[in-house]
């Protein structure tokens, strides 16, 4: 089943009565080699279930479908929805779920392991992030497109100008991979900003458990606060409440000197230096 060109999308925009909405990010995927691509860092396996966040027209659904696993097409705009069923609504390996991926109740995606893919409006990406920790257990891994700034800072190493705290977030739950970037004329209507496809694969076990989350995200946020500040100085931050002899301690136990840059101390040795200092 053919992708739907630029050309198409506006045909079906004035059947449907659908005004593409920068709000919901409705930018429509017209670019088959890019779907394609998306598709093979998906790597879906037959039988597999994917959750599709955002279906819009079905664009990458076909994609998805042709691969022999069960698409549940999870899209809030009921014109989009109605489009998708006229497209799809035959078809006993698609199940369409209008609704708000963060309101809808991930029970109806049913049991089992999940692999998560979807195009992402800017405003929805750190909230789906979250949602994506709190049901790693049940997520096989996640391909997502996101602006192209946020997926770098995300899948940032230790040492470079955009590892922080984000990178530090989502990292100490997934190994993160930047697949490829997508040119704005790849959608219709065009976004106004490069686009870029990043894999999410759960780590076995998180680096960090759900009681030490707390004081992680504290230790991250206060080394973050200033970046230019060595890794003491952050730790002295008064949110934390520790003592200059405390940190010092804490921070050499954990094997770092505490004149170094947050920026250049990996993921793991960040969850370390939270469990030593233990607020």
């Amino acid at each position: 089943m053919p992708i739907p060109s630029a050309a198409e999308i506006k045909r079906l925009c004035r059947e449907y009565g659908v005004f593409p909405s920068k709000g919901m990010g409705q930018h429509f995927l017209v670019d088959p080699r890019v779907a394609e691509r998306i598709v093979e860092g998906v790597a879906p396996r037959p039988r597999e279930r994917l959750v599709e966040i955002g279906a819009g027209f079905g664009a990458l659904t076909a994609v998805l479908l042709e691969r022999g696993v069960t698409v549940v097409a999870v899209e809030r705009d009921r014109r989009l929805a109605r489009a998708l069923n006229d497209r799809f609504g035959d078809r006993p390996d698609l199940r369409l779920v209008v609704d708000d991926i963060l309101r809808v109740d991930w029970a109806a995606f049913g049991a089992g392991p999940l692999v998560v893919v979807g195009n992402l409006p800017y405003m929805i990406t750190s909230p789906l992030l979250e949602r994506l920790v709190r049901h790693r257990a049940r997520v096989s891994r996640a391909v997502v497109t996101i602006q192209r700034e946020v997926a770098q800072r995300i899948a940032a190493a230790p040492g470079t100008k955009t590892f922080g705290a984000l990178t530090c977030f989502v990292q100490a739950d997934f190994l993160c991979d930047l697949i490829v970037e997508i040119a704005p004329k790849s959608f219709w209507p065009q976004p106004a900003v490069t686009s870029a496809v990043l894999r999410l694969t759960p780590r076995t076990p998180p680096l960090v458990t759900d009681a030490e989350r707390e004081p992680f995200t504290a230790v991250v946020q206060a080394c973050f606060q200033h970046r230019r500040k060595t890794l003491l100085n952050g730790l002295l931050n008064p949110a934390l409440g520790l003592t200059r002899d405390r940190a010092v301690a804490a921070i050499r136990e954990a094997g770092l000197d505490p004149s170094q840059r947050p920026e250049t101390v990996p993921v793991p040795m960040f969850a370390a230096l939270a469990r030593l200092i233990r607020i």
